[in-house]
């Protein structure tokens, strides 16, 4: 269903170094079979479930960040959820070992179109979500124009 977040199952990453070893190998790896699922449920996503965000400034902040991950990760839609996990959003929509340069520099673009830098520490929890980054854009940008966020 399109509109379930984007989030890794609970075995995954794994934890188990000779899973974590074996990334990839049927049988003696992690089971990787809910790639192609997320790929397809965040392709089949419509402009109407941005109305998600509610409207407003945010909303049109998760479009504008949505452009810029479909963009430059190839994501076939650029339609994100406010629960969506970064982690898996940055990992583009092939999941094959893109590295960590290509998401860094994705989430460099994403904070020079805003005119904003977060710690990197902001952006390496695993558990960030996309409603998290959009808030922060939101509340920077709004700081920098001295409004009330």
């Amino acid at each position: 269903m399109p509109e379930q977040p984007l989030q890794y199952p609970a075995h995954y990453p794994p934890t188990d170094r000779w899973k974590r070893f074996f990334i990839g190998l049927r049988w003696l790896g992690p089971d990787l079979s809910f790639f192609p699922a997320l790929k397809v449920r965040q392709a089949t996503r419509s402009p109407e479930l941005l109305n998600a965000w509610g409207g407003g400034s945010k909303q049109q902040l998760a479009e504008q960040v949505g452009r810029i991950y479909a963009e430059q990760l190839h994501w076939r839609s650029p339609v994100f959820l406010p629960d969506d996990r970064m982690n898996v959003v940055l990992g583009g929509p092939t999941f094959d070992g893109t590295d960590a340069f290509d998401a860094w520099e994705v989430v460099r673009a994403v904070e020079e179109e805003f005119g904003v830098r977060f710690p990197d520490a902001f952006w390496n929890k695993p558990e960030l979500t996309m409603a998290q980054v959009v808030t922060a854009l939101h509340d920077a940008r709004n700081l920098r124009m001295g409004k009330d966020a």
